[in-house]
Parts: structure tokens; C-alpha cells; sequence
């Protein structure tokens, strides 16, 4: 009905300008012809254009009933049941395995002077290919400073219960942000059963300093 509308009331727009140079042609369904005057033709044809404008611009900003989709059997999402783990899957070129990673970013920022400061936050993964399982943690920003030449030393914390101390060591290629436990299978046990785990080591001129993740729902 709209588009019907604007036709009529652009008609009569052109119409009443019509009628301003030629009444007598704008008012031509007119049989009394000593009727058809500008005074006229100005009042009919500017009360049509108001009139169906007026009803197609209602008719367009008229509210419609919100439509209730139809039960599609999808069960609403349960809070209990949102994961913040990502997973990956890669083929490695070399031994045609499969590599498999889940991490999760931690839930608290850790703040470091310069020149590693505006904030840096840890990332814990797990990574299997074929039977030999990895577990490792980063920090987007700073560097893990070892207990002794080899190795670091970090406490790990699973809900409530008490800290337990973890060996990791650095990778093969030196990086300071990244360090690997040499016990990934335990501590993948403990953050499988963890509501909330806490993580804590030394970092470069900061000292030690905890990371807190929430590793619910963790399929690995």
C-alpha cells in the first residue's frame, strides 16, 4: 500500500504546480469550468499530497507484532557449561601426526615495568601428537626467570586445595617467554578436575607473580 501512496501524492505535487501557471488544465475533470481557479486547484491538490503522504509514512513506521519463532529444540546455553579453552588441529608436515592444542588465556593481567609493561597476560596449553603430550605456559609480554640454570620452579594451585611445586624448563630454541613442565600429564589430571587454578613464578624484575585461570570444561 505504501508505494501506492507516494504515486497519488507525488501526482498531486506535480498537479498543483500545474495549476499555478494552469488551473484550468490541473482542475480538467472539472465540468463547471468557472471553478477551475488557482485558489482551488492549490487547495485540492495540496490536501491529496498531504493526505497520502501523511498514510505512507504511517504505514511504514507502523510497529508490527514481534514475531515467536517456533521451538527449534535448542536448549538455551547453560553458564555452566561456557569454556574459555580454544582448540587447534594441525597436521605436522614432516611425521603426517596430528597435533592437537588447547590453551586458555589467563584471567588476570599481570603488569611489568619497562620495558614489558602494559600489561601482560598468561596462556597454559596442552598440545599431544600422537602419544607424547606437551603442556606449557607463556606470557605475552616479559620473561620467566629460572630457579637455577636449568630449570623453574612453579606452584601450581587447583580450587582450594594446597600448592604444589612443578619443574619446567625452557624450550629448545631459548625463548624466554615460554617454559614446559616436565610433568604435563599431572597437571593436566588437576586442571581437568579445577574450577579455578592459580600459577606462580618468577618473572624479570618483578618477582613472583600469580596467574589465575578458570579451566572449566576442559575436553583434551
Amino acid at each position: 500500500m505504501t508505494p501506492l501512496f507516494v504515486i497519488i501524492g507525488l501526482c498531486c505535487l506535480a498537479l498543483m504546480l500545474v495549476g499555478l501557471i494552469s488551473p484550468k488544465a490541473s482542475l480538467f475533470w472539472l465540468t463547471d469550468i468557472s471553478k477551475r481557479t488557482r485558489l482551488i486547484s492549490f487547495v485540492v491538490y495540496s490536501f491529496g499530497f498531504a493526505v497520502s503522504m501523511t498514510i505512507a509514512v504511517s504505514n511504514d513506521t507502523t510497529i508490527k507484532p514481534e514475531t515467536i519463532p517456533a521451538d527449534t529444540g535448542v536448549e538455551l546455553t547453560d553458564v555452566n557449561k561456557i569454556s574459555r579453552w580454544e582448540y587447534s588441529e594441525q597436521i605436522d608436515e614432516m611425521s603426517n601426526a596430528l597435533i592437537k592444542t588447547a590453551s586458555i588465556p589467563s584471567d588476570n593481567v599481570l603488569q611489568f615495568d619497562f620495558p614489558y609493561n602494559g600489561g601482560s597476560r598468561g596462556i597454559l596449553t596442552f598440545r599431544k601428537k600422537g602419544n607424547k603430550l606437551d603442556a606449557y605456559l607463556r606470557i605475552s609480554h616479559g620473561q620467566f626467570v629460572p630457579t637455577d640454570m636449568l630449570s623453574y620452579q612453579v606452584a601450581i594451585k587447583c580450587d582450594e586445595g594446597q600448592a604444589q611445586t612443578y619443574t619446567f624448563v625452557g624450550s629448545n630454541d631459548g625463548s624466554p617467554d615460554i617454559i614446559f613442565a616436565q610433568s604435563p600429564e599431572a597437571i593436566l589430571k588437576k586442571i581437568k578436575a579445577a574450577s579455578t587454578v592459580k600459577i606462580q613464578t618468577t618473572y624479570y624484575n618483578a618477582g613472583l607473580q600469580i596467574l589465575q585461570f578458570s579451566p572449566q570444561n576442559l575436553t583434551f
